[in-house]
């Protein structure tokens, strides 16, 4: 079997700077051979509650495909497809929905 560019798993940034940026992340996650690397802060810094919206409707999108999401720090959130998890210490933090 021949491995082709899809069979490839991509480590991918996003940067969040308003809500209508989800879409080309959640569209990556599902073709299922993206891990995001997503910053949040300049969306943090504008509008709070339009993050808790993207991490809320992220974290949906993460656990309809088996992937698993964690924080590191303030400013950004991995999320990995099924196939992946995130090791977890003091410095990863498990994102919550309020």
């Amino acid at each position: 079997s021949q491995k082709g560019p899809k069979n490839k798993v991509m480590v991918r940034p996003f940067v969040l700077t308003d809500f209508a940026d989800v879409k080309p992340l959640l569209d990556s996650l599902r073709e299922g051979y993206t891990i995001a690397l997503v910053n949040i802060k300049s969306l943090r810094e504008a509008d709070v509650i339009e993050v808790k919206r993207a991490v809320n409707k992220i974290k949906k999108t993460c656990d309809a495909i088996g992937g698993d999401i964690a924080g590191f720090g303030d400013d950004w959130i991995v999320v990995t497809p099924g196939f992946a998890s995130v090791y977890r210490n003091k410095q990863t933090e498990s994102v919550e929905v309020e």
